[in-house]
């Protein structure tokens, strides 16, 4: 099923998605200098393609497949059943232990008593639930062509050649 899903389904319509890097190096027969590799080159670009697992383009499909909105509403809504439980059942038990903690102190002639806390549920920084996880974790958007982008890249292509001593290297985009 989540392979019948389109990978171009959420690239706005007039772009395109960027697939991989293509790098030519050729040398000159009597040039024994140390030889680049593709993947070097390939971490100086700026832009980088979709991640692949299991030989297919898997995060960016299961970024397609999950709808974002329904997972902010979920989101929404545990945060706001969190908040309820924390205002109307957790902090008035803590109050009523609290009371009757200062009462026990004052029979015995205590000034001091040890205030109890209740563990409030987190709504700042809440674990994430399963489709939170693959959306946001697990999942990634889709890697978009991008001129400027295209553009810095191949000025720090030419960079990284200039210090590996390629003076002259011709870039072609």
């Amino acid at each position: 099923m989540l392979l019948g899903c389109n990978i171009t389904k959420k690239v706005p319509e007039g772009q395109t998605l960027f697939r991989l890097h293509e790098f030519d190096i050729h040398y000159d027969k009597n040039d024994n200098t140390r030889r680049l590799d593709k993947s070097e080159l390939e971490e100086v670009a700026r832009i980088r393609p979709n991640k692949k697992l299991l030989l297919t383009l898997l995060p960016l499909r299961v970024f397609n497949s999950i709808d974002e909105e329904l997972v902010y509403a979920e989101r929404r809504c545990k945060n706001a059943r969190a908040h309820y439980r924390n205002i109307e059942k957790r902090l008035p038990r803590e109050k009523k232990k609290n009371e009757k903690r200062i009462a026990k102190a004052r029979e015995r002639g205590d000034s001091l008593y040890l205030p109890y806390r209740v563990k409030l549920k987190d709504t700042l920084a809440p674990r994430k639930f399963f489709y939170e996880w693959l959306l946001y974790e697990f999942s990634e958007a889709p890697s978009l062509m991008n001129e400027n982008l295209i553009h810095r890249s191949s000025e720090q292509i030419r960079l990284f050649l200039q210090k590996k001593g390629y003076y002259h290297a011709p870039i072609k985009l």
